[in-house]
C-alpha cells in the first residue's frame, strides 16, 4: 500500500502510476482518514512535491492532479502557521514528519517568526543533510559494492557517504565542494576529507576479477570521463570516446584531453586518511609495538617466508601477462600503468593466514603458532582510517584510442578542458 492508516507513511511512486490507482488509493484512504492523505509525487531529482489532499472524491486524472497542486500549494503559501505547512516544510528538509511533540511546540508558540525559528531548527538538523545527500549519492552513483556477478563489498566507500553528509550540514561552498571531489589528491593533499571527497571518482561498477586488468583500468577512467562531464558540466562526453560526437561539438581530442587530467591517478581502494593527531599516534605506538616484537616478528616473517612465496608464485601465474610482468618490476621503476596494475590486482594475489597455516608442514605449523601465543600480550595498533580514494601520481602520456580500443592508439594529447568550453580569451592566446 502507499499509505497507511493512523501515520504519515510516505512511500516512493513515480510518475508513471495509473490515475486509477490512484484513484483506488483515494477512495479507501478517504473512508480511512479523510483529513490526513498525503501523496509524494517525485520528479527529477532536484524537485520533491509534498501535497495534502482534503476530501477529493473523484477520480484522479493528470488535470485533477494538477488543480488539487494548486489548490493544495496556495493553502500552504497562505498559511505558514499551518500544521500544514509544519508537516511540509518538515519532510521536505529532513525527510521525516514532525514528532507529536514538535507538533505541539510549533502549534503552541506565539512568537511572529515562529515559522522562521522552524526552519533555522530544521536546516541545523543532521537529518538535513543525509536526507538532501542522497540527491547527490544518485548523482555519484554511489553504491558500496563492485556490482556485476561478484559484487564484492567496497569496505572503505561508506567514508564519502559521510564527507556528502557533513558537506550538505556545513554548508560547504559549492566550488571547494566540486575541487575536492574532482582534484582533492592534488589541491589539498593534506586534508583527509579531501582526499575522501576523491572516491567520487571511483564509484562506478568494477569487474575486479576481469581477465584484462588495462580494460579494467580504461573502464574507470571512461567512467570517470564522463561522470564528470555529466555532473559538472551537463554534457553527454561519452559519446566522443569512440568518435566525434554527432550532435554536440565535442571531438575524441576533447574526450581524450579531458580525461588526460585523470589518467595519471592512481586507485587506491583503502587510502590511509588520518588526522595529523591520528598519524601521530599511530607512528608512536606502531614504534613502540616494533620494538617490543622485533625479535619474534623476524622469526615469524622468515618461518613464513618459502611458504609465502610458493603460494604467491601460483597465484601471480593465474594474472594477465601485463599483471604479472608489472608485479616483478621492483616499486621503485613501475610506470605509472605498472604500479595501478598491482594495485588494481593485490587482492588477487593475497595470502591470509588460513591459507599459509594449509600450506605449512607439521612441525613449522606448531612452531608458528608458539610464535603467535608470544606475540599476544603485546596489542598491535590498530589500522589508521582509510577510504577509497585518488593518489596522484606521475605524468603519463594519453592518446587518441581508435574506436575506443585501448590496442589502437594515434595522436598524443595533453590534459585540456573541451574546446567549445574554452572561451574567447583562450582561442585568442592560442591564435596570438
Amino acid at each position: 500500500p502507499l499509505f497507511q492508516p493512523n501515520s504519515l507513511q510516505v512511500r516512493r511512486t513515480n510518475s508513471k502510476c495509473k490515475p486509477q490507482v490512484l484513484h483506488s488509493a483515494a477512495h479507501i484512504l478517504l473512508g480511512i482518514a479523510p483529513h490526513r492523505i498525503y501523496i509524494v509525487l517525485l520528479g527529477n531529482l532536484a524537485s520533491v512535491c509534498l501535497l495534502q489532499f482534503i476530501q477529493c472524491p473523484f477520480a484522479f486524472t493528470p488535470n485533477v492532479v494538477r488543480s488539487c497542486v494548486t489548490v493544495g500549494l496556495a493553502r500552504l503559501v497562505n498559511d505558514s502557521r499551518s500544521q500544514q505547512n509544519n508537516h511540509f516544510v518538515t519532510l521536505d528538509l529532513i525527510g521525516l514528519p514532525p514528532t507529536p511533540a514538535e507538533i505541539d511546540a510549533f502549534a503552541r508558540d506565539p512568537a511572529p517568526d515562529a515559522y522562521e525559528k522552524l526552519v533555522d531548527r530544521l536546516l541545523a538538523s543532521p537529518h538535513y543533510g543525509e536526507r538532501w545527500g542522497r540527491h547527490w549519492l544518485d548523482l555519484a552513483r554511489f553504491a558500496e559494492s563492485d556490482g556485476f556477478e561478484h559484487d564484492a563489498v567496497r569496505h572503505h566507500a561508506w567514508r564519502y557517504r559521510d564527507y556528502v553528509v557533513r558537506a550538505f550540514n556545513a554548508d560547504k561552498p559549492y566550488d571547494r565542494f566540486i575541487r575536492e571531489q574532482v582534484a582533492g589528491d592534488e589541491l589539498y593533499p593534506d586534508e583527509p576529507n579531501a582526499l575522501i571527497a576523491t572516491a567520487f571518482n571511483l564509484l562506478g561498477p568494477d569487474m575486479v576479477d576481469s581477465a584484462d586488468q588495462v580494460q579494467r583500468r580504461r573502464n574507470t577512467l571512461n567512467d570517470m570521463t564522463d561522470t564528470t562531464a555529466l555532473g559538472f558540466l551537463g554534457l553527454t562526453l561519452g559519446c566522443a570516446r569512440c568518435h566525434d560526437h554527432k550532435f554536440e561539438p565535442i571531438s575524441q581530442r576533447d574526450y581524450y584531453s579531458l580525461q588526460a587530467f585523470f589518467a595519471p591517478a592512481q586507485f587506491r581502494p583503502a587510502l590511509p586518511v588520518p588526522s595529523a593527531a591520528e598519524r601521530a599516534a599511530y607512528d608512536t605506538a606502531l614504534a613502540t609495538y616494533n620494538g617490543l616484537t622485533k625479535e619474534l616478528q623476524d622469526q615469524i616473517d622468515t618461518l613464513e617466508a618459502p611458504y609465502r612465496k610458493t603460494i604467491f608464485a601460483r597465484k601471480l601465474a593465474k594474472l594477465s601477462p601485463e599483471a604479472q610482468a608489472a608485479h616483478k618490476v621492483p616499486k621503485e621503476q613501475r610506470t605509472t600503468e605498472q604500479e595501478n596494475l598491482v594495485l588494481e590486482t593485490n587482492y588477487l594475489v593475497g595470502i591470509n593466514a588460513k591459507e599459509l597455516l594449509a600450506a605449512m608442514k607439521k612441525p613449522d605449523k606448531e612452531r608458528h603458532a608458539r610464535l603467535q601465543e608470544e606475540l599476544k600480550p603485546f596489542p598491535k595498533p590498530k589500522p589508521l582510517p582509510a577510504s577509497l580514494a585518488l593518489q596522484n601520481g606521475p605524468p603519463i602520456k594519453t592518446h587518441i584510442l581508435h574506436r575506443g580500443d585501448y590496442n589502437q592508439p594515434t595522436t598524443e594529447v595533453a590534459p585540456a578542458f573541451p574546446e567549445v568550453l574554452r572561451g574567447v580569451e583562450w582561442h585568442r592566446r592560442l591564435a596570438g
